[in-house]
């Protein structure tokens, strides 16, 4: 990251609610700053959402208000990307386990 490149908290979530409460939680989405809505299944009440925020407490405020939106029974964090700001959407290295990441059964071979 360049010394005037800001940088960029990218948050995947899944949003649950309840059936009934489905359109409303929707709806309410679209009103919290730097969400997108890129998937949502009304059989089974859920929303996959992404939240692109320039901080990490701007991200954590987002994902409190997502928490709790009427009718939202739970979000979770499934992803989380931090970034130059000028790269954002970009492709990143494939991910590689590190030697302290892997079983022990990998490394005694």
């Amino acid at each position: 990251m360049g010394p005037t490149e800001a940088p960029t908290y990218l948050s995947g979530l899944v949003v649950r609610t309840t059936p009934d409460r489905f359109d409303t939680v929707l709806a309410a989405l679209g009103t919290v700053p730097g969400v997108s809505v890129h998937h949502t299944d009304a059989a089974t009440a859920r929303i996959v959402v992404v939240q692109d925020a320039p901080s990490l407490g701007a991200e954590m405020d987002g994902m409190r208000a997502i928490q709790s939106l009427p009718g939202v029974v739970d979000a979770s964090l499934v992803y989380h990307y931090l970034g130059d700001g000028g790269d954002a959407g970009a492709a990143s290295e494939p991910f590689t386990a590190s030697p302290s990441s892997e079983s022990p059964r990998e490394t005694e071979r």
